[in-house]
């Protein structure tokens, strides 16, 4: 039971170097399970990043209780999205040329059984394919320059 994120982005010709950027959140119909099992919603945020130490060092709660201000400077902008099990969605935004690094923390009920928040280093005009986000595994991304 899975979630994936699958993230694309090009260059904007603007003159602020912006990066048209579109993601896509699919959830597993058994995602985030509660005590009984039954599937729920799942918060997934997707951070876009100048630096990535604040962030690897943030814990669940700074992350999750609504205030980012852990990430300092280093953050450039946010997005927090509520998805549904069994669904899928699209997302379209630009992102600042700035953006050295994407984070995504999914909130899982059970985060000491899981990765439940992955960074990875996006260089120019590469492209940020994938974001897995399994039930009993955590989440993975890869990144293909």
């Amino acid at each position: 039971m899975f979630c994936t994120i699958v993230l694309t982005a090009c260059v904007s010709t603007s003159t602020e170097k912006t990066v048209d950027f579109s993601y896509t959140i699919c959830a597993d119909s058994g995602i985030n399970p509660d005590i009984n099992g039954d599937a729920s919603s799942i918060v997934v945020q997707v951070f876009q990043l100048a630096n990535s130490g604040n962030y690897e060092a943030a814990l669940y709660e700074e992350l999750f209780n609504g205030d980012v201000s852990v990430l300092g400077s280093e953050l450039l902008a946010v997005s927090r999205h509520l998805i549904d099990p069994g669904t899928s969605q699209t997302f379209n935004t630009e992102i600042s040329a700035n953006t050295k690094f994407i984070g995504v923390a999914a909130g899982y009920r059970e985060i000491d059984l899981v990765t439940w928040k992955v960074i990875e280093p996006v260089a120019e005009e590469s492209l940020l394919d994938s974001v897995n986000v399994f039930r009993d595994r955590g989440m993975t991304i890869s990144v293909t320059p």
